[in-house]
């Protein structure tokens, strides 16, 4: 019974090291040059199909996701017989076809829910084909709907507000009138309207730029994880907050729940691996690693700095 029960231990240790291993060379692969992912991908290495595809989905190297470009190495990967490459095929296949599906309960007034996660999904490319004016009317239809959801709601308009305020892809910029609704809809109590009102201020988009009423706005709207962020930002930027400080506020806003876009989660990844490489201490691999996986191509980059700075015993990219 005992050597029965130490075989299944040193099978599940060999599987978790496996694992292990197989994770780390996708973030490999998405942090060096395509060119040397694609003649790993085409040699039949499945963990850098899979970090290519991810590393497109993310925007790669020009911040542009491209849905059509990741299934095309998803596909390579499945066709050379990797079980993990073709799960991640049909997930997009199935997250494609249930966006459009339920499109149109949003487009008819039924649930404001979907028109939020349809909407950010086709306006920032998040495993969806980019379709910033379908998001525009997605957002907008939201932001007037009836519901009993109003946090919800808020973040649709506030949203919808953002595409007109920065011109998100193909969408035209409006930043006067997006100035115009959003300080419309902070004074009738919208958080997220007062967080993307404050980065208007803070970037001078449709109004003059203006830090101390930025910083007004993201301090007195700490519901909107966009102004908590950009309030530690500033803070930190003018010498107001302590590095350790600093690292406290963006570690929490990087392992806690986001909402709105641009999705800050991964920012703030990013910028809690950057501390703690400058100043020496823990975990920067795994704020960078973290960073990469929610969606942000300078994490991805970032990992890739770390690996080379601090060498593995084990040559990672040897492996399956």
């Amino acid at each position: 019974m005992a050597r029965w029960l130490l075989l299944l231990l040193v099978f599940f240790l060999l599987g978790c090291m496996s694992k292990r291993i197989r994770n780390d060379s996708v973030l490999r692969t998405m942090a060096e040059p395509v060119a040397k992912g694609e003649y790993a991908c085409q040699h039949q290495h499945g963990y850098a199909c899979e970090g290519l595809g991810h590393l497109v989905l993310l925007g790669g190297s020009d911040g542009v996701p491209s849905v059509e470009a990741a299934r095309d190495y998803f596909k390579m990967g499945c066709r050379h017989g990797d079980e993990r490459n073709c799960d991640q095929l049909l997930q997009l296949r199935l997250y494609g076809r249930n966006l459009m599906r339920l499109v149109p309960e949003c487009l008819d007034g039924k649930d404001v829910g979907v028109c939020v996660e349809a909407g950010r999904a086709y306006l920032f490319g998040l495993r969806a084909v980019s379709a910033p004016k379908l998001a525009l009317r997605l957002l907008s239809t939201g932001c007037h709907m009836k519901t009993d959801r109003p946090d919800v709601q808020s973040e649709a308009c506030g949203l919808a507000a953002l595409a007109l305020l920065a011109g998100v892809g193909s969408t035209d910029r409006a930043p006067e009138l997006a100035v115009t609704l959003l300080r419309s809809w902070c004074e009738s109590g919208n958080d997220h309207a007062c967080g993307y009102l404050g980065f208007a201020h803070e970037m001078g988009l449709g109004v003059s730029r203006d830090l101390d009423r930025a910083t007004t706005l993201y301090r007195f709207h700490p519901a909107s994880t966009l102004a908590r962020y950009r309030l530690a930002a500033l803070t930190m930027r003018q010498g107001g907050m302590s590095p350790s400080a600093a690292m406290t506020k963006f570690s929490e806003l990087c392992v806690g729940p986001e909402d709105g876009a641009p999705p800050v989660a991964r920012i703030a990844c990013h910028t809690a691996a950057t501390l703690a490489l400058e100043h020496g201490w823990p975990h920067a691999q795994r704020f960078a690693a973290l960073s990469c996986r929610k969606g942000w191509p300078p994490g991805c980059r970032l990992v890739g700095e770390i690996f080379d700075a601090q060498p593995l015993s084990l040559d990672l990219r040897s492996h399956p």
